[in-house]
């Protein structure tokens, strides 16, 4: 008994169910990270304004939020991630690979880099073809992380430096200092 099916598949966003090919997954991975920063800076923002009048209220209300949020997050991830697995006609509960030390720095790649199937699998109709927000999407994801390293790399030079300088100013005072007590020692002596 063969089923027909359509040449793609529908898109289906807050499910396990259904593939998504490497471009759309960046796209939409994109999206929620920005979602996530904006929420974000709101859930801060409210969080700031409510602690003015009662800091305890505050905690508690950004604590609360913040936990909605991450998992929010969690489960939409898991989401988009369960249906990349598909695409490539793997089993979502390879997911869980991102849990495992090491495994986790590389498996994401693997969702990036490798193609999906182009045919039917067991999980559907391969994905619909890109569209052009989708594309453009994606390459926004690709310019983001190079200059998300370099904001980070940036910060931690500036750290560094900033360290650097309060080291050179305490070995400053500190030589100053004994220069000082030699001086002193010397003018009781004369």
């Amino acid at each position: 008994d063969l089923v027909a099916m359509p040449e793609y598949a529908s898109l289906k966003v807050f499910t396990i169910n259904g593939r998504i090919g490497r471009l759309r997954y960046l796209a939409w991975t994109l999206v929620l990270t920005v979602a996530m920063l904006v929420a974000g800076g709101i859930i801060a923002t409210a969080g700031f304004a409510v602690a003015t009048a009662s800091p305890t209220a505050g905690m508690i209300l950004g604590v609360l939020l913040g936990f909605a949020l991450c998992v929010a997050i969690m489960v939409v991830s898991v989401q988009i991630g369960v249906q990349r697995l598909h695409d490539l006609g793997w089993s979502g509960w390879l997911y869980l690979l991102n849990l495992v030390p090491l495994v986790n720095s590389i498996f994401p790649l693997l969702l990036l880099v490798m193609p999906g199937s182009t045919v039917a699998n067991q999980y559907g109709a391969p994905p619909p073809r890109n569209s052009t927000a989708v594309k453009v999407l994606a390459s926004l994801w690709l310019a983001f992380i190079p200059l998300m390293l370099i904001i980070v790399v940036g910060l931690g030079m500036n750290g560094y430096l900033n360290q650097l300088e309060a080291n050179v100013d305490s070995s400053y005072e500190s030589s100053a200092m004994t220069y000082d007590d030699d001086a002193d020692q010397g003018a009781t002596t004369d």
